[in-house]
């Protein structure tokens, strides 16, 4: 075993995520989906620099699924030996390539990875570009300095494990590639590298953006305000059409520069908690109807097309579902697009869950994080807990269908989830935070909800009971439909219509 990164230098080789929207205009989108030249070695320690034998795959996919090592499944067991930050010896490996197009040198070039399992290095044309991991979080590299006018070629080495792979330990098949879209942005020089929208009391919307630039606000295509503004921009609504899940209205924000244009639906809605811990959307309790949502599909395995998660939407709306925990890591963008058009409200959950470390004694169960062996516990891996976070909430923080943001999953409860939940209500006040590892460690002060999972009706009673936990009451997992499991929906559900302080679960686990 050896240690696949240092991890003090894990967070300097990748640029901060932003909350990207495709621009338009000047600006050119170059998708790099299709097929590339890839080699498999089962040990990255025998890859052969010089080999110029390669096989084709398609991009976006999971290797497994192409008959590259076999699929594997587990729940709580990590696939390898838990000596962190180690990982094994004989570390499999995937090398893509291929080439793409530039034909303006004069823009600032990024390429662009929304999915990679579980790390990747970058070169183009020769040169090392850097260092990515976090499978489900996007990584965005400038290659502007290491691109030429004409054929440029691309290569990225995929390990299967890094040190990285600790924190995602999640219940599903286990996978590996790029398997989520991967584009070249071409962007003017000066253009626009952050936006952040705020609505405020359901009928203004406050912006704020890191230059100079044009901003229009339209409704349904027509534009009611303009102005030409220094990084803040704010519109005022007369009685607006709000944003909820039975009504997705969306307004677009639209910023030139230089060009290019970027265009962002947004919603006018509020989150609250009454004095009753109701869930308030725009001052009116909701109850949450939700289930769990993993990427999945039979031959594909973690990657979906757009039409495949449409389909899923489409049946969740059929069965009067309006919420959706993505478990346990955030979705492709296009999928939170999605949710704000169509109408859900989303709990979105960071890329990070440590299940294994319960079960690393052979005589026990347990969520000792006292016992200073679990990640959530050390100095040394706050960056990482840190970077994960921020990396989700900064990339989908303009989406009005999230109205939770979720540290992750089965982690025990540390300092790092504390400095975690710390920042991000800093960083957004606006929406709700959600740590079901800090309830079940009864250690909510920093959260917003009290999460439960499958807790039985008379247990969820106690709880409701008991007078202690004054917060909502969240099933962030309940009613157990992995098989033929969910027969006590019914019973749930009338407790649920009797309390208020009972928000709603998600049921384990859509497909």
């Amino acid at each position: 075993m050896r240690p696949y990164e240092d991890l003090s230098k894990i967070s300097e080789n990748r640029l901060p995520q932003r909350a990207y929207y495709i621009p338009e205009g000047k600006s050119k989108y170059q998708l790099l989906n299709g097929t590339w030249r890839f080699q498999y070695y089962s040990k990255d320690i025998d890859i052969d620099i010089e080999n110029n034998k390669w096989d084709n795959i398609d991009v976006p996919s999971c290797w497994q699924m192409r008959g590259y090592e076999n699929p594997n499944y587990t729940n709580v067991a990590y696939p390898f030996p838990v000596d962190m930050p180690y990982v094994p010896d004989e570390n499999p490996c995937g090398i893509y390539e291929r080439e793409f197009e530039i034909d303006d040198d004069t823009m600032k070039q990024y390429v662009v990875f929304e999915g990679v399992s579980s790390s990747a290095r970058v070169w183009v044309n020769g040169k090392y570009i850097g260092y990515t991991q976090g499978s489900h979080l996007q990584a965005e590299f400038d290659i502007t300095d290491a691109v030429k006018k004409g054929t440029n070629t691309i290569r990225v080495l995929v390990t299967k494990w890094c040190c990285g792979s600790y924190l995602e330990d999640q219940d599903h098949f286990r996978q590996n590639g790029i398997f989520r879209d991967v584009y070249i942005l071409s962007r003017p020089a000066g253009h626009i590298r952050d936006i952040n929208v705020i609505t405020v009391n359901n009928n203004t919307v406050i912006v704020n953006f890191d230059t100079d630039a044009s901003v229009s606000l339209l409704d349904n295509g027509k534009v009611i305000e303009q102005k030409t503004c220094d990084r803040c921009a704010e519109f005022s609504v007369s009685e607006p059409v709000l944003w909820n899940a039975e009504n997705p209205y969306l307004y677009t924000l639209k910023f030139e520069k230089d060009g290019e244009i970027i265009n962002i639906d947004f919603g006018f809605r509020t989150i609250a908690v009454s004095d009753k811990a109701e869930l308030l959307i725009n001052g009116v309790s909701v109850k949450l109807k939700g289930v769990n949502h993993h990427d999945t599909h039979p031959t594909n395995g973690w990657c979906m097309t757009r039409d495949e998660i449409l389909y899923d939407l489409k049946q969740m709306k059929k069965l009067n579902i309006n919420t959706i925990r993505t478990s346990h890591y955030p979705p492709t963008p296009e999928f939170l697009n999605m949710c704000d058009k169509m109408g859900f409200y989303v709990v979105l959950e960071n890329d990070i869950e440590t299940h294994g470390f319960a079960i690393r004694n052979p005589d026990h169960y347990e969520y000792d994080v006292e016992s200073m062996d679990w990640p959530c516990t050390k100095e040394e891996w706050k960056p990482i807990f840190l970077e994960r976070m921020m990396r989700t909430v900064e990339r989908d923080k303009n989406h009005p269908s999230v109205i939770m943001w979720s540290t992750g999953n089965e982690s025990g409860y540390g300092t790092n989830h504390i400095h975690m939940l710390e920042w991000a209500k800093k960083r957004d006040p606006s929406r709700l935070l959600h740590c079901e590892d800090a309830s079940r460690s009864d250690k909510n002060d920093k959260t917003d909800v009290f999460s439960i999972m499958y807790p039985s009706i008379e247990g969820l009673k106690k709880v409701v009971e008991d007078d202690i936990h004054t917060q909502p009451i969240f099933l962030c997992e309940y009613s157990h439909a992995m098989g033929n499991g969910p027969g006590d929906v019914c019973d749930y559900w009338e407790y649920i219509y009797e309390q208020p302080q009972m928000i709603g679960g998600c049921i384990w686990e859509w497909c």
